[in-house]
């Protein structure tokens, strides 16, 4: 017992500081000195950073470097004797370590400078939430300063938890006027089940599914409609009847034509990663690094969709949660998703809404799994997401209000 009767207990407790400008909020509210803050702040966030695919030599100096400052790089152990051909490297440090690492890899080789600015980039891009305009062929989007909920419009007799359910015209089209009432900012209407096991359909099928909605919606809502299809003729016709989003789950692989479509009418178009198909994508999935993996397909999506004229800005990012990954996989993606936005410099979308891994997190069938829905919906706000697609869009856009208040 401490017999100093001037000796008062202090209160402890641990703060999570995400950015710059957080840790500059804090050290004010406690009276530092604005230089004080100056030197500090960058000192407070940490920011661990994965680099993939260096030669021993590369990871070798980045290593060495980042050492020297006192900061942290794992290494495979093969860099040692360079007895690996290439390793990963995660570098440990705060922005502070970051800044001193960036000025000694400047004065490395040429090809050092290359990765110093990447790192630079990457470490500098302040946490939370980060708008980037989705351009779409009339008017922008700015997911990141709101998040967007994409309401789901299933026209289809066989989607795992809708299905049947708005296959005629008017149910459809009295579906989609609920959920802009409910708060929607963007309607996605989907005629061909992409549910694991589920084989696809003609696209004069599809089009006789989806074409009579975009017919009775058009002049009736004002937010944009997206078409989910991989099927260029599809999205053409609708295209034609007011879609402004051609939301494709083969990310341009499916259909050779849909890249330079989606270039010629300048829509705005969601890339999404899917590992197989719907009929095979759940046998047995298997990936080294899964976030590495959807992260590497996103390049080359995005350099092919680059290519065939698309726009940048017009392009968003979607992992493609329960397209191809098991339970693991799934919950890797969503705690990474800030890596996608701030990689690709890109919004992401992820569609969570009653899918498997909650059933297999909760034991909940699928029409009981509106909770698991909305704390995924939050989490993946606050892990990078910033466009949510789910069929409960009043209860999304509720529960995403307090966790953005609640958040940072």
């Amino acid at each position: 017992m401490n017999s100093d009767p001037s000796f008062i207990s202090p209160q402890i407790h641990r703060i999570e500081i995400l950015s710059l400008e957080q840790a500059e909020k804090e050290m004010a509210q406690i009276g530092t000195h604005p230089e004080g803050i100056r030197i500090m702040a960058p000192k407070a966030v940490f920011r661990p950073i994965k680099i993939y695919a260096l030669s021993p030599y590369q990871a070798n100096i980045l290593k060495q470097e980042m050492l020297s400052i006192g900061g942290e790089a794992a290494t495979s152990k093969g860099c040692v004797d360079c007895s690996c051909v290439q390793t990963d490297v995660i570098l440990l440090g705060a922005l502070a370590h970051y800044e001193r690492l960036i000025e000694k890899l400047n004065r490395q080789p040429p090809s050092f400078k290359i990765l110093a600015e990447k790192i630079r980039r990457i470490a500098q891009i302040p946490g939370g939430r980060t708008p980037f305009p989705w351009k779409l062929p009339d008017r922008m989007l700015f997911p990141g300063e709101k998040t967007l909920i994409m309401g789901i419009l299933n026209v289809t007799p066989d989607s795992f938890s809708d299905g049947g359910k708005y296959l005629s015209p008017d149910a459809a089209f009295d579906h989609a006027l609920r959920l802009v009432e409910e708060g929607a900012d963007i309607i996605d209407i989907g005629g061909e089940s992409s549910r694991p096991g589920s084989n696809p359909i003609s696209a004069d099928e599809e089009m006789r599914r989806v074409l009579p909605v975009l017919e009775k919606l058009r002049g009736k809502i004002s937010i944009p409609i997206s078409v989910d299809t991989w099927k260029s003729e599809v999205a053409r016709k609708a295209i034609e009847k007011g879609a402004e989003i051609v939301n494709d789950i083969t990310a341009l692989s499916g259909d050779p034509a849909m890249a330079h479509l989606c270039a010629e009418k300048k829509v705005g178009v969601v890339l999404m990663h899917m590992k197989g198909t719907p009929g095979t994508m759940q046998n047995a999935p298997e990936y080294k690094d899964v976030v590495g993996e959807v992260s590497g397909f996103f390049l080359k999506q995005l350099e092919k969709a680059e290519s065939a004229g698309i726009h940048r800005d017009s392009i968003v990012l979607d992992p493609g949660i329960g397209f191809g990954k098991l339970l693991e996989h799934n919950l890797m993606l969503l705690r990474n998703l800030s890596l996608f936005r701030d990689l690709y410099q890109r919004p992401v979308l992820v569609g969570i809404s009653r899918k498997r891994f909650i059933g297999d997190l909760t034991g909940a069938p699928v029409e009981a799994r509106l909770p698991g829905t909305l704390a995924a919906a939050v989490m993946s706000e606050q892990r990078g997401a910033s466009i949510i697609r789910v069929h409960e869009v009043a209860a999304c856009r509720v529960a995403l209000k307090v966790g953005t208040a609640l958040g940072v």
